[in-house]
């Protein structure tokens, strides 16, 4: 149930979406986004590679003969010194290497940059350097080219490591989602954000929109459609011939106050005793105030704001409240409920214009 005097409500906002227009306008965004995320998809996101590769010549001599002890074909020499290579230790001295050239980078973060390779059947150690950047690219390289010379020095009592070769290259890679990935993720994010968009507004819309939230708020029957005067004049007097004999009617649209006149003419035709009074006037001048009157119904005119004005609605039996969709303001409607409830003023229904 929702308060009578709330302005805003969840419920009332998701009813006034479920329209044509709003459904349609979730769908053709929907569409548009799917569209948009084909093209996006299109393009894809590109990321470049910078690659440095240096090629170790690692030799072992005998100390006495001078000679190779491990033939080229069969460098089994080469797996302690590349594991060493591998090791946290080497990595701290890389480490160390770089924030000597004002580069500061983790063990970790080198440690995923570089990757080792013998080359089979050769003495050959392959060290490539990978990153995003291509001056720490290099400056990695460099580092460790020098520390794997020295590192050998450590290892090897005899033999040799020298760069016999180095290469850098730039590659590139496009990473593309799935045409129905990005149609699919696309679609549901235009779903949900035209969505979105348009429950807010609605929530947040400070008009009437409905007669739900009049019947709501004023725990009374509306009469919805005053498109046929005859009837809605039936409906009022059928509301009020056996309760109430004077009716005020908080007005303040030209439309509403022609609907009202012209209601009133029509219960005039029909011999009952009318009168039209101006709230702006009656409420202003002694002489006008409204009278007593058991055998008339009073239709007040106008927007009751004054102190003065309202003091006089005091003596009012009844109230009407005439409410134009799009037009008329939750605070409007709310105020003159709040303003029935304290001067103990009984609220007999509404007339609701579409």
């Amino acid at each position: 149930m929702i308060n009578m005097n709330k302005k805003y409500s969840v419920d009332e906002a998701l009813t006034e979406m479920m329209t044509i227009k709003s459904l349609l306008s979730i769908l053709v965004t929907a569409i548009c986004f799917a569209v948009l995320g084909l093209f996006l998809r299109g393009k894809g996101t590109t990321t470049t590679s910078y690659n440095a590769v240096s090629k170790l010549q690692v030799t072992q001599y005998d100390a006495n003969d001078k000679v190779m002890t491990l033939s080229s074909n069969d460098p089994a020499f080469l797996n302690t010194y590349l594991e060493n290579l591998k090791n946290n230790k080497t990595q701290k001295a890389v480490k160390q290497e770089l924030a000597n050239k004002k580069l500061k980078l983790s063990v970790d973060k080198i440690d995923s940059m570089v990757s080792f390779e013998v080359i089979p059947q050769t003495t050959l150690l392959k060290l490539k350097v990978s990153g995003d950047t291509k001056k720490n690219v290099k400056l990695v390289s460099q580092a460790y080219d020098k520390v794997a010379l020295e590192q050998y020095k450590k290892d090897m009592e005899t033999g040799s490591v020298k760069v016999v070769d180095f290469d850098q290259s730039t590659s590139t890679t496009t990473q593309r989602m799935s045409a129905k990935k990005a149609v699919f993720f696309a679609s549901v994010l235009g779903l949900f954000l035209s969505a979105g968009l348009i429950f807010v507004r609605k929530y947040f819309n400070q008009k009437i929109m409905s007669s739900n939230f009049i019947e709501s708020r004023t725990a009374t029957n509306v009469i919805a459609d005053a498109s046929d005067l005859e009837n809605a004049a039936t409906e009022l007097i059928t509301r009020i011939k056996d309760t109430h004999q004077v009716v005020g009617v908080n007005a303040n649209d030209t439309q509403q106050i022609a609907l009202i006149t012209d209601i009133a003419n029509q219960l005039k035709e029909w011999q009952f005793n009318v009168k039209l009074v101006d709230a702006k006037e009656a409420f202003l001048k002694d002489a006008m105030m409204i009278p007593e009157n058991e055998d008339q119904l009073i239709f007040v005119i106008g927007d009751v704001q004054k102190p003065t004005e309202k003091l006089a609605l005091s003596s009012v039996d009844a109230m009407l409240a005439v409410v134009q969709t799009k037009v008329t303001t939750k605070d409007e409607l709310l105020n003159l409920i709040k303003f029935t409830k304290d001067a103990t003023i009984p609220f007999i229904g509404s007339l609701y214009l579409k």
